[in-house]
């Protein structure tokens, strides 16, 4: 008695062959599923793009202006520093 559930434990310690299947089938699945999803974002952000770019208008990102409204840290109101401080 005491053998075999010392070779049961044994048995379940290493490689699980139906949690390896489970991974493979739970893979199989999600990664087609995940590439479409990409596919689709990719393919919706392009044609906002085209739009975009067919209306003339600049896209708005939160990052061109700071909150004064001058441009950010790579415009052309950018400042060196504290020197800029005293204006």
């Amino acid at each position: 008695m005491t053998t075999l559930l010392s070779q049961a434990g044994q048995a379940s310690t290493g490689l699980n062959v139906k949690g390896f299947v489970i991974v493979a089938i739970v893979f199989a699945l999600v990664y087609p599923l995940q590439k479409q999803l990409r596919a689709w974002v990719s393919r919706r952000r392009v044609e906002r793009w085209r739009e975009e770019d067919a209306r003339g208008e600049q896209p708005k990102r939160d990052s061109d202006l700071d909150r004064t409204g001058r441009d950010g840290p790579d415009g052309p109101d950018a400042h060196d520093g504290p020197d800029d401080a005293r204006l």
